[in-house]
């Protein structure tokens, strides 16, 4: 997965198919809160959070990723951390 620098298709068109934590279901998530690359490629974190939403229950659901390399238009984000 790629977060460009002014798109955030990438990874809003990544879809996670997921037992939710909150009701059980297995449930399609919803990308609610997408990084702000700028933050990124300012502090460069080795891991990020993704916020979703639960398409069952709607509740929140906070994704962790592993980021494996800082390009100057592309964050490559590539290992699910889970949840």
């Amino acid at each position: 997965m790629i977060l460009n620098h002014n798109s955030i298709k990438k990874i809003a068109d990544k879809a996670f198919r997921t037992h939710c934590l909150h009701c059980g279901d297995k449930t399609n998530l919803i990308l609610t809160s997408p990084p702000n690359f700028s933050f990124l490629t300012r502090y460069k974190p080795r891991n990020i959070g993704i916020v979703y939403q639960c398409s069952s229950c709607l509740d929140t659901v906070f994704l962790k990723f592993k980021v494996s390399r800082y390009e100057e238009y592309k964050i490559h984000i590539e290992t699910y951390l889970g949840l």
